[in-house]
């Protein structure tokens, strides 16, 4: 049966964003027009969704939804598209208790449940779990007491943790059993290579680095 076609965004939804959070500040630079998405942040899709349910609108789960977007050929292209996306979300998240007021009720606690229960722990545990991998990897390679049976229980109970996710992910997609095998490779890559990335946008935030679509650049600069 087809899918049923339908709107990605209820136009009434749009028009509240932009009344509430959408007009431009005074002296803001040519090229930057009024709306639902802000120019303030480098991730503008997530920075619209927290703004739709800041003012009370709910966001639905559409499985059978496709996309069709350019992914990077390269390393390099991967890595910076991972670094912008990961700054991107930590000025939403920065954005979030300044710009968008809380909703009262059970429902405005349950927002804010979900969105430090979420992005912020995600965060903090990945770096946490990730990096301790790491740091035990050098610390056996070095010789300084730390044994390989430690090293290979943490590392099977992660793999097991994550291909836990990866085969549930499968299933609920409908996608082909045998794509699992790659869940090692996988996550290896992604912890300690597109890690970095977020490594590096967390310290460019703190730091203050400005950024562009097509280079970053630091103040001043």
């Amino acid at each position: 049966m087809r899918a049923r076609a339908d709107r990605l965004f209820r136009k009434a939804a749009l028009d509240q964003v932009t009344a509430r959070y959408g007009a431009l500040p005074p002296g803001s630079p040519p090229g930057h027009f009024a709306g639902p998405y802000q120019h303030d942040t480098f991730c503008e899709d997530f920075d619209l969704s927290l703004a739709l349910l800041a003012i009370g609108w709910r966001i639905e789960y559409e499985p059978r939804a496709r996309c069709h977007t350019e992914a990077p050929e390269g390393l390099i292209g991967l890595i910076s598209q991972r670094y912008r996306w990961s700054r991107g979300t930590l000025q939403v998240m920065r954005k979030v208790r300044r710009a968008y007021p809380a909703m009262p009720g059970a429902r405005g606690r349950l927002f804010q449940l979900w969105l430090y229960g979420t992005y912020y722990l995600e965060t903090i545990t990945g770096f946490f779990f990730n990096y301790v991998f790491l740091a035990l990897s050098i610390g056996m390679l070095l010789g300084t007491g730390v044994e390989a049976g430690a090293l290979a229980v943490y590392w099977t109970l992660n793999l097991v943790q994550r291909g836990a996710l990866c085969a549930l992910a499968v299933l609920l997609h409908r996608e082909r059993l045998r794509l699992l095998w790659a869940c090692p490779l996988y996550e290896f890559f992604s912890s300690l290579v597109l890690g970095g990335a977020l490594v590096i946008a967390v310290i460019d935030q703190i730091r203050g680095t400005r950024m562009g679509w097509g280079r970053e650049h630091r103040p001043g600069g």
